[in-house]
């Protein structure tokens, strides 16, 4: 007869669901009712233009005003100056998931 050895094995799964969204440019939570949404991209030569849109928040024009004078100044270090940044001021959060991008903030 052989001596047996039972083991048991536990699995943790951790599921992170955001509860809140937060700005890109302070960390502070974004009022859901009244926020930014900041989208860049370029159209240099090349088919990594549509590879370069990017989405980020903002909780407030002044957020706004620091990401885009810092934005505008980078444009000057590109030879060709074909960055593009669109602003839409949003009242809700709606059904938009989509992950947060200003890694640098």
């Amino acid at each position: 007869m052989l001596k047996k050895e039972i083991t048991t094995e536990t699995k943790v799964v951790r599921y992170e669901k955001p509860i809140e969204r937060l700005c890109d440019i302070c960390k502070k939570p974004v009022n859901p009712h009244n926020w930014f949404r900041i989208t860049t991209s370029h159209s240099d030569w090349g088919n990594d233009s549509i590879d370069s849109y990017e989405n980020g928040d903002a909780c407030s024009p002044e957020c706004v005003l620091k990401f885009t004078r810092e934005y505008v100044e980078e444009s000057f270090d590109n030879e060709y100056n074909t960055k593009v940044i669109e602003i839409e001021h949003r009242r809700s959060l709606g059904n938009d998931d989509s992950d947060s991008w200003f890694g640098k903030y």
